[in-house]
């Protein structure tokens, strides 16, 4: 007796979509040679496909998101298994569909960190006073000399 195969008959594709806007992204699959139950996880990486994690309650053939600007270049993909509840697995159960891209549009994906590091008369003060550094008290390894801070920089020399 021939095991059953997971066999996905049309994979999901690359999506690109307006931020705010909802995608779906599926995909058909089916067991070999006689049809049973499958189980669906959909996973995401956000690290270009090197590492994958499954999202919580997407267990359907279809998985929808709410796109947003900083989603851009995640992959997605679903683990097929089957047939559920029988002794005898698909001989190549767990099955990974192709991996889909998501591409947002519009929106920022930029962060607005004007006023999270500044330097000011009102905020914070800094002793420009030389430091030494010394691992083993007893001979100074090195030492903060000659710190500059204007609108753009923050410099000092490690003597």
């Amino acid at each position: 007796d021939q095991p059953p195969t997971l066999v996905i008959t049309n994979q999901p594709t690359n999506a690109t979509i307006q931020s705010g806007n909802l995608q779906q992204f599926s995909l058909l699959a089916e067991i070999q040679p006689q049809n049973d139950t499958i189980a669906y996880q959909w996973q995401v990486s956000t690290d270009g496909g090197f590492a994958w994690s499954n999202i919580s309650g997407a267990n359907a053939s279809t998985y929808t998101l709410t796109a947003a600007a900083f989603m851009t270049g995640y992959r997605y993909r679903c683990i097929v298994t089957g047939p559920i509840g029988e002794a005898q697995q698909a001989q190549n159960s767990p099955l990974a569909s192709n991996l889909v891209i998501l591409t947002v549009t519009g929106g920022t994906s930029q962060t607005d960190t004007s006023g999270v590091l500044r330097w000011d008369s009102s905020i914070g003060k800094f002793d420009m006073t030389s430091i030494p550094f010394d691992r083993d008290n007893n001979n100074p390894d090195f030492a903060r000399n000659d710190v500059r801070l204007d609108q753009t920089n923050f410099e000092f020399d490690l003597t």
